[in-house]
């Protein structure tokens, strides 16, 4: 089974239970998947292709698990190339 069918069966079947906690922030499995989903279709949206590189700067935050499952959700579709670097500092393009 591939993370994208994992993670698909762990928002329907776990939708309520928390996923992901980060400080006092914490997303449940559903909201997690559906904020993955969100960012992949944005960058589909943005004009990125199967195959095209991302590469993300960020910290250690909640926000950086969007990347992850945005990647996965788009994985069979070619996407997961990605390069992942997490300074001291902010989120930059």
């Amino acid at each position: 089974m591939d993370v994208r069918t994992q993670m698909r069966s762990a928002a329907r079947y776990h939708a309520g239970r928390t996923a992901i906690v980060a400080g006092e922030r914490r997303l449940s499995f559903a909201e997690a998947w559906t904020r993955g989903v969100r960012l992949a279709n944005t960058l589909l949206a943005l004009g990125l292709e199967p195959q095209d590189r991302v590469g993300v700067l960020e910290d250690n935050c909640l926000e950086s698990a969007d990347f992850f499952l945005g990647a996965a959700s788009r994985a069979a579709d070619g996407f997961g190339r990605a390069g992942y670097f997490r300074p001291s500092y902010g989120l930059s393009r």
